[in-house]
């Protein structure tokens, strides 16, 4: 006798294969009747295509679905031929402790889409049926999906008999028990998944299902149906979670040992205008990305719907996955590409693991298995990893109905972008130039553009113009955005909706969210001043002053030189961009500013007794130095005296020789220092008898420093060239992966220029050299080591004079 919970079928003397028999029995004479309880799984292509095959064959008279009441006023938005899923209900709610919001996800393969588009094929009324959100007090304020199967994923029963099939978890349990059937009748498939959901029904005590809700759900949902048998003449389809059938049925039926319904609750009223449709991706379906409800890989079950429905062979799915798999990771040139030998034996191993484990056809899970056998090596390569990812939830958004009901939020926007002159009615990618440097319409279009990027909507890329984050292009006088409107900007602006109401409030609420993610006992200054540049850009005007109260706090004890140097760039860049930039207190600035030089000045002489391994970071806070210092050389109003004494006296002797050679590298590129007297240090460096690797160190730092020294200065060039070639050739080994990376810092035309150099040193031709050669340390200590052999050969053989100088 199978296992049953303590309660009513014992005392009764029932055993679960009683009580299940009877429901059984039931459910077929309600259907008879003209009841038809559909036990569905949300987004079960099998569930979704029995459910067209039963609308089809009793031609009802009305459609009820499991989902809230008053989503009837969606009805003309759900039904419309322009909507497309993935879509989603979303319901944003004002409450006491704030707003909530829940969503409501359909799939092109969700047996409650396939109901909504057969009613309305039919033309006959179709209504949902179950409680709205503010009666469902089991709701936590973080839930967001209405549907919800972790009944079934926590069943001890399914469980018990997932182990017993071999089946690693329920979804790879329903996968083998239901997807993977052929065209049935729709009643053997119903009657199957009834008894499933029946077996985890009955694992739940009655507490159990009061406290979570179900039982005033299944009465909302109950009286509603008996209300419909009174309103329309002829059969009525009921679609609903299969883990709610039973208790309808055992309900309807007045059958003994049932659990009693709770009293049913009067539905708190919830205003059509909190609820719209919205497209989502397929992300938001997964059963494998948090969605309770979803099916792992819906894009996945998304193709076997396409085949399923056109009458495809259904066996070509898994295979069609592997290849694209295989293409879409092919197509990046991060990793080595897969090759076809790889590629045929996934698809064989899916075909063999199918047969194997009783399948028509290769399951997701034997896709997955072949994937993980065949494709992977080591380690899953990005590439592999981003393709299954993207394959398995294609992150193309669903669509709407365009003169539907809009959110707030997303009806604002686009009156805004209109307003603004942005072209976002044909979907079309679109490119724009604003002269901010003139033109206030164009800075005010500016700020609109950098408001919807600080809050992560995808609608413009800024391709050229002012950086005042990274402190790049502060010369441009003008932006340059492309942009396009598409359902994926709608998303994300939907997205918004339970923290914000408007596109200005979803920008204040991301400040404050940042703020609270840098913490009450932040010690950098940079995180805010970054945040703070951001938030002018985007015209957030009543957000600045506690950013702004933050860097004053911070600015005097911040013990990063990076952090502060970083800062004082940000700072001086908005102080400089001030008159095109929409700043509340601008007259904040320049102290700042000032307080920030005096910090950088505090902390620079430090860099002078950093150790070797620290040497190349500091020679960046040098550059960072310098490049601040030129900054200041626009802005008349700010002292930097104390900053470049500061830097100045890196200079000295005794100081670390990357830093050192950055310092008098910078001094001779800005004028400061005579190159011929940098020339003349640098040989003094190589000079017989000195440390070869702390001069390799300090043309390493002028090399990172001012590499446009090495062209302009012949000098510099003639003493770089004899220090080298003075160099024995074991040091010059030793050296050499630091002189390699000195050298890394020449732009491409500099590279050039000093090949061409080197070239006519030697008598040779840079343009004759017309591909890179990759030469490895083992490849070249290799080749000095023949030419140290041969040397000595010709040396012994009395050919001394080849060799030459």
């Amino acid at each position: 006798m199978a296992r049953v919970p303590d309660g009513g079928p014992l005392r009764l003397g029932l055993t679960l294969d009683d009580r299940l028999s009877a429901a059984r029995a039931a459910r077929d004479d309600l259907a008879a009747a003209g009841v038809h309880l559909l036990p569905i799984r949300h987004h079960s292509p099998a569930c979704a295509a029995a459910t067209a095959r039963l609308i089809d064959e009793v031609r009802p008279a009305a459609i009820l679905i499991e989902g809230p009441l008053h989503y009837d006023a969606l009805l003309p938005d759900l039904q419309h031929p322009d909507t497309t899923p993935p879509v989603s209900v979303l319901t944003v709610r004002a409450t006491d402790e704030g707003r909530t919001s829940s969503l409501f996800p359909l799939a092109e393969f969700s047996p409650e889409w396939v109901a909504l588009r057969a009613g309305a094929d039919l033309g006959i009324p179709t209504a949902f049926i179950d409680l709205d959100q503010p009666s469902r007090p089991e709701l936590s304020r973080d839930e967001v999906v209405l549907q919800s199967e972790r009944y079934l994923e926590q069943s001890r029963t399914i469980a018990e008999l997932a182990a017993r099939l071999g089946c690693r978890d329920h979804d790879e349990l329903w996968d083998h028990l239901f997807e993977l059937r052929g065209d049935e009748p729709a009643a053997r498939l119903f009657d199957d998944v009834f008894a499933w959901s029946a077996l985890a029904r009955l694992d739940y005590e009655a507490e159990v299902l009061e406290s979570e809700g179900s039982l005033r759900r299944e009465a909302c949902m109950l009286a509603e149906l008996r209300s419909w048998r009174g309103r329309v003449d002829g059969p009525i389809v009921v679609v609903t979670g299969a883990f709610h059938t039973l208790a309808l049925v055992e309900e309807l039926a007045d059958l003994p040992g049932r659990t009693p319904l709770a009293e049913h609750p009067a539905s708190d009223p919830v205003s059509p205008d909190d609820s719209w449709l919205v497209p989502i991706t397929a992300s938001t379906l997964d059963g494998l990305r948090g969605y309770s409800a979803g099916m792992p890989a819906p894009s996945f079950w998304r193709r076997d719907w396409r085949a399923r429905t056109a009458g495809a062979s259904r066996s070509e799915v898994g295979v069609g996955f592997i290849l694209d798999v295989v293409a879409r990771a092919n197509a990046s040139s991060t990793d080595p590409p897969i090759s076809f030998a790889s590629a045929q034996e996934a698809v064989l191993q899916a075909e063999r693991l199918a047969g194997l484990r009783g399948h028509p056809w290769p399951s997701r899970m034997d896709v997955v298995d072949a994937i993980s056998s065949c494709l992977v090596d080591e380690a899953v390569t990005p590439s592999l990893r981003d393709a299954v990812a993207e394959l398995f939830a294609d992150p193309t958004p669903g669509s709407v109905r365009r003169d539907g009901r809009t959110p707030p939020i997303v009806r604002e926007t686009r009156a805004e972008a209109s307003r603004l002159r942005f072209v976002i009615d044909d979907f079309a990618s679109h490119s724009t130039s604003l002269d901010i440097s003139r033109s206030e319409s164009a800075r005010t279009r500016s700020r609109f553009l950098h408001l919807l990027a600080f809050v992560g909507v995808p609608f413009a890329t800024r391709a050229s113009g002012p950086d005042l984050v990274s402190g790049m292009g502060a010369s441009f006088l003008t932006e340059r955005w492309d942009y396009q409107w598409s359902p994926a900007v709608e998303a994300s602006l939907v997205s918004l909706m339970p923290r914000a109401a408007t596109l200005h409030d979803a920008g204040a609420t991301v400040v404050r969210e940042r703020l609270e993610a840098l913490g009450e006992n932040a010690r950098e200054s940079s995180p805010f001043t970054d945040l703070l540049v951001t938030v002018a850009l985007a015209g957030l005007t009543s957000q600045e002053r506690p950013l702004l109260d933050a860097v004053d706090e911070l600015i005097e004890r911040d013990p990063s030189l990076p952090s502060v140097l970083a800062s004082a760039t940000r700072l001086l860049g908005l102080w400089l961009a001030r008159s095109r930039v929409q700043f509340a207190e601008p007259e904040r600035l320049g102290p700042l500013v000032d307080r920030a030089l005096a910090q950088a000045a505090y902390l620079l002489p430090d860099l002078a007794a950093v150790p070797r391994e620290a040497e190349l970071d500091a020679v960046s806070q040098v550059v960072a130095a310098r490049r601040l210092l030129r900054d200041l050389d626009a802005a008349e109003a700010v002292d930097a005296t104390a900053l470049s004494e500061a830097l100045t006296k890196l200079r000295a002797p005794g100081t670390a020789p990357a830093v050192r050679g950055a310092a008098l590298a910078v001094a001779a590129a800005d004028g400061h220092l005579n190159e011929d007297d940098l020339a003349a240090e640098l040989r003094a460096h190589f000079a017989a008898g000195a440390e070869p690797g702390t001069a390799a160190r300090l043309l390493t730092g002028m090399l990172r420093a001012a590499p446009e020294l090495l062209v302009r200065s012949h000098e510099l060039f003639l003493a770089a060239d004899e220090a080298l070639q003075r160099l024995p050739g074991d040091v010059f080994l030793d050296v050499l992966p630091e002189l390699r990376h000195g050298f890394t810092w020449l732009k491409p035309l500099e590279t050039s220029t000093v090949a061409s150099k080197v070239a006519a040193l030697v008598g040779g031709d840079a343009s004759a050299i017309d591909a890179p050669i990759a030469v490895t340390t083992a490849d070249l200590g290799q080749g000095m080591a023949i030419e140290a052999q041969l040397a000595a050969l010709l040396q012994q053989r009395h050919l001394g004079e080849w060799i030459g100088s």
